[in-house]
């Protein structure tokens, strides 16, 4: 009766370890949402974007600016709505305000 058991356990553990798990689909991926002042309107699907997606298994979400990147990046701070990472010049007034409302890791 043990080597029964025994024998059906192992079955049941090598039939589960060949069942084959697919792919993630997009939703469930994980998102980065990305600002990039100088991106204008190009959006982040050519092949290096894909491929990046692709191997890292993390979706990217790139926000671009539709008009003055300055004034974007006011509205976000104003509204709190940040995104995930956000490229912005140094040297702008709006770093100091993105660091004095505690919206900027550094």
């Amino acid at each position: 009766m043990k080597k029964r058991i025994a024998l059906l356990l192992a079955s049941v553990m090598a039939v589960s370890s060949m069942t084959v798990i697919p792919a993630a689909a997009d939703e469930e991926r994980p998102t980065i949402s990305f600002f990039d002042k100088n991106s204008g309107i190009k959006a982040f699907d050519d092949r290096i974007a894909e491929e990046l997606m692709n191997r890292t298994g993390v979706n990217i979400d790139l926000i671009s600016p539709t008009g003055d990147p300055a004034e974007k990046l006011s509205l976000m701070l104003a509204g709190q709505d940040y995104p995930d990472i956000i490229l912005m010049d140094r040297s702008s007034d709006i770093v100091n305000k993105y660091i004095e409302a505690g919206a900027l890791v550094m």
